[in-house]
This record gives structure tokens, C-alpha cells and sequence, in this order.
């Protein structure tokens, strides 16, 4: 197959690959307030939640603390306190805020503590704007298991019924 109809191909299968994720991701968001939570559609053995939760634990974990309270090992070592993640729906009236989060994890909501936009403390691993395009798929997919680990843990506001 020629180069060009070849990096066409590629191209398209990122572009379906990108829309499936969010077509899923879209799925779980709730409609109205008699919508399933996604903390009930989430399954803690499915895959995307098992890897959301080791690359939290191996990536996360050492600022952010092993149960996302802000309390890791290394989180006396910075100048501001570290968010509790497990707060972030109640914090946003009861619903999980995916874009602001996604956009926090890849670096275009540069927070702080993570660095510079340029050289967030994870390097590329999150970030989509790399050359190849696994790479770009891979950071993709990893965010998107993050997110999942990351909705799991939420807490309810008192009073709070919305997800």
C-alpha cells in the first residue's frame, strides 16, 4: 500500500479510535437525575478500571496519597496543599468534571504543583501533542483509564444525590 494511503489509514483509525473513547465516556454521563451513577456502571475488576488504578498507584500515588486524599509521601515536600481528588463531584455540585479533569492530566490545565505546560512532572506520558501516533493513542488511553479510577473514588456531598 502507498505511504500517503497508508498514513490515511492510520489516521483514520486514531480518529475512529478518539470517538469511540468518547462516544463510551459519553455513554456514563447521566441525562437526568434518575440516571444509573457511574460508579454503578463502573465494574472495579473491568480493564479500564484495573489499569486506572495502577497508573494512579504508580504515577499518582506518591503526591496525591494511595487513597486520593492529597496525603502521599512526597506531599509534605510541596509549597501548597495537594487536592483531595476524591472530592472533585462534590465540589462541582455533585457532578464528576471529565473535561476539566482530562484536560488537568494531559497538562492544558497546568496546575502548579505539576510544572510548566512545557514539562509537566509526568513528561509525555499523558500528553496527546506527541509525534507518533500509538503514543498518542496510549496517552489517550491512559487519561481515560485515570478518569475512570478517579470517578470511582468519589465521595457524596452530604445531601447530594446527583453523580
Amino acid at each position: 500500500m502507498p505511504r500517503s494511503v497508508t498514513k490515511a489509514f492510520d489516521s483514520n483509525r486514531l480518529c475512529v479510535f478518539s470517538l469511540a473513547a468518547f462516544a463510551a465516556l459519553a455513554a456514563w454521563l447521566p441525562t437526568n437525575s434518575s440516571a444509573q451513577s457511574i460508579s454503578e456502571k463502573i465494574d472495579k475488576n473491568t480493564y479500564a478500571w484495573v489499569a486506572g488504578e495502577t497508573e494512579f498507584q504508580n504515577h499518582c500515588a506518591a503526591c496525591h496519597g494511595e487513597d486520593g486524599k492529597g496525603h502521599g509521601p512526597v506531599a509534605d515536600l510541596f509549597k501548597t496543599s495537594l487536592p483531595d481528588l476524591t472530592q472533585l463531584s462534590a465540589k462541582n455540585r455533585g457532578f464528576f468534571p471529565y473535561i476539566h479533569v482530562y484536560h488537568t492530566i494531559d497538562g492544558r490545565n497546568v496546575e502548579r504543583a505539576h510544572g510548566t505546560i512545557k514539562m509537566p512532572v509526568w513528561g509525555e506520558r499523558y500528553t496527546e501533542d506527541r509525534k507518533e501516533e500509538v503514543g498518542q493513542r496510549m496517552a489517550h488511553a491512559r487519561i481515560f483509564e485515570l478518569i475512570v479510577y478517579l470517578r470511582s473514588l468519589q465521595q457524596k456531598a452530604p445531601g447530594s444525590s446527583a453523580e
